[in-house]
C-alpha cells in the first residue's frame, strides 16, 4: 500500500522538482526508527528539494505505526509511506528506486542516523557533480550497547578496484537512471550482490570528505554480527550474483578480467566474509567449518594474495596461502592462532 496522502511539502517547495529522494526500508525496527527519523527531520526544512521514500517490509511490531506518525507530524515535509508484505530489504531498497521521482537517490539503514549538516552535503554535492553517476561520502559509527563514537572513514574509489570498493548503499549518492540498469535481489547480502556491480557499471565516480551519516554497530539482530559459517555461503553467493551482473553487462571497452574477478572474491569473501571473522570466533570448531566452506569454494589460483596482504597484513597473507595448500586440520590450527594474535593486538 502507498499512502500518496504523505506526499506533502511540494507545494511548499522553491524548487521546481525534487533533487533528491532519500529511502529508508524498515522491518521491525521499533527500537531504533524513531532515533533514525528525527534525525532526518533535524536536517530538513519544508523548502528542501527532497522527498523522504519510508518503505516498511511487512514488519509485525510497531514499526510502520511508528513511521505513520512520523509523517503525520511532519506534515511540511515531502513524505511517501508505502507497506509491503515481508520481502526483504532488497525489495524494499528497490520499491524506493521504483518510486523515486529525483535524478538522485540515497539509502539510509532504519537503525542508522543523519549527523548533523549532512543532508545539505549531500545535496551540495548533487549540485556540484551532476554529471557524475555516484557520489561517495563519509561516515562515522557509534557503538549500539556504549554509545561511542567512532571518527569518520572515508570513501576513496582511486585506491582499488571498482568492484572492491565499499559496497554498503549507504553514505552514497546514486543516480536513479544507473540504478534502474539492474534490481537489487531479494536475497542475503543483497547489498554485496548489487551495490559492486553498480559500482564498476558506473562511467563516473566522485568521493567527497564530508562525514554525512552515522553506521550503529553491534546491533544484536544486524546480519553484520553474526558469525555464523553458513553465512559465507551467502556472501559466496552474492559474489558470484554480482558478477554474473558485470558480465552481462561487459563489452570489449569494460572487459571483466581474471584479475579483477580474483581481487574481488578475495577482498570481499576471503578477508571480508573470513579473516574479519576470524578474531570473534569462539570455538575450533567454527574455525574449521569456515575453512573448509572456503576450500570447497575457492581455490588458491583463485586469490590475489596481495590484496590479503594490504588489507591485513604479511602474515594473514602467508597463513591464507598456506591453508589453502595444506590439509584441513592444520589449516584450521593456523587460522585460529592467527585470530587469537589478532584479538591480542586489538585488546591490547
Amino acid at each position: 500500500m502507498v499512502r500518496d496522502d504523505y506526499c506533502r511539502g511540494a507545494e511548499n517547495s522553491k524548487y521546481s522538482r525534487y533533487q533528491l529522494s532519500i529511502v529508508i526500508p524498515a522491518f521491525n525496527v521499533e527500537t531504533y526508527i524513531g532515533q533514525c527519523l528525527e534525525s532526518l527531520a533535524a536536517e530538513l526544512r519544508s523548502d528542501d528539494p527532497v522527498e523522504v521514500l519510508l518503505v516498511d517490509d511487512g514488519s509485525t511490531d510497531e514499526t510502520a505505526s511508528r513511521m505513520d506518525a512520523f509523517a503525520n507530524s511532519h506534515s511540511e515535509l515531502a513524505i511517501k509511506l508505502v507497506t509491503q508484505s515481508n520481502r526483504g530489504v532488497g525489495a524494499a531498497r528497490q520499491t524506493g528506486v521504483n518510486l523515486a521521482s529525483s535524478p538522485w537517490i540515497m539509502f539510509l539503514d532504519s537503525d542508522d542516523v543523519f549527523v548533523r549538516g549532512g543532508i545539505t552535503s549531500v545535496l551540495d554535492a548533487v549540485v556540484r557533480h551532476a554529471h557524475h553517476d555516484v557520489i561517495g561520502f563519509a561516515w562515522k559509527s557509534f557503538d549500539d550497547v556504549s554509545g561511542r563514537f567512532v571518527p569518520g572513514i572515508g570513501f576513496h574509489p582511486s585506491e582499488s578496484e571498482a568492484l572492491c570498493w565499499p559496497h554498503q548503499p549507504w553514505a552514497k549518492a546514486f543516480r536513479v537512471d544507473l540504478l534502474k540498469r539492474e534490481q537489487f535481489p531479494s536475497m542475503a547480502y543483497e547489498d554485496l550482490a548489487y551495490i559492486p556491480a553498480i559500482l564498476w557499471l558506473a562511467s563516473s565516480v566522485v568521493s567527497e570528505s564530508s562525514v554525512v551519516m552515522a553506521y550503529r554497530k553491534n546491533r544484536a539482530a544486524a546480519a553484520t554480527s553474526d558469525v555464523n559459517p553458513a553465512k559465507l555461503v551467502e556472501i559466496i553467493a552474492a559474489v558470484d550474483y554480482a558478477l554474473d551482473i558485470c558480465r552481462r553487462h561487459s563489452s570489449s571497452a569494460t572487459a571483466l578480467s581474471d584479475a579483477k574477478v580474483r581481487r574481488f572474491r578475495t577482498d570481499k569473501i576471503v578477508v571480508d566474509g573470513f579473516l574479519d571473522k576470524v578474531p570473534k570466533l569462539e570455538s575450533i570448531g567454527q574455525v574449521y567449518d569456515f575453512n573448509r566452506i572456503l576450500r570447497r569454494h575457492l581455490r588458491s589460483c583463485d586469490l590475489d594474495y596481495e590484496i590479503v596482504r594490504a588489507r591485513k597484513g604479511l602474515l594473514a597473507a602467508l597463513v591464507v596461502a598456506a591453508a589453502m595448500h595444506a590439509e584441513p586440520g592444520i589449516a584450521t590450527l593456523s587460522y585460529r592462532l592467527l585470530g587469537r594474535l589478532k584479538r591480542y593486538a586489538f585488546a591490547r
